[in-house]
């Protein structure tokens, strides 16, 4: 009886890249209080690609039996290096997202944005921050 089993290079690769492109508005409503409207344009590229690679070895187990009962075991060893097989695709998605915001300015040198992010009602996307000018 003669069994082979063959041992592959496997390797599997997953990449993704993005690109935002934003565009923006700011309204001056009063002298020291403006609004702020934006909008960003996400161009999103997923890659995958696999290669079940070149075959490394190639094992051939020969067990043979002879009439009295006996079994002699051979393990034969050759390298190989059959063509790999491949495969890649890349999904390319298009989306935007809004943000909002307003900054005020309670003194000359002091400013206070506060900035929102996709949803208004959902407080976790804002973000405040105070500048000092000096």
């Amino acid at each position: 009886m003669t069994t082979n089993s063959t041992k592959y290079k496997y390797t599997e690769i997953y990449t993704t890249d993005m690109l935002e492109l934003p565009v923006g508005i700011i309204l001056d409503v009063l002298k020291n209080l403006s609004l702020q409207m934006g909008a960003v344009h996400v161009i999103e590229a997923d890659g995958y690609s696999y290669k079940m690679g070149d075959r490394e070895d190639v094992y051939q187990n020969t067990v043979r039996t002879y009439d009295n009962g006996m079994q002699t075991t051979s393990i034969n060893t050759s390298d190989s290096n059959d063509a790999a097989s491949q495969e890649s695709y890349v999904a390319v998605d298009h989306y935007n997202y809004f943000t909002f915001g307003a900054t005020w300015w309670p003194f000359e040198q002091v400013q206070i944005d506060l900035q929102a992010f996709n949803h208004l009602v959902e407080l976790g996307t804002y973000r405040i921050s105070v500048n000092i000018y000096y």
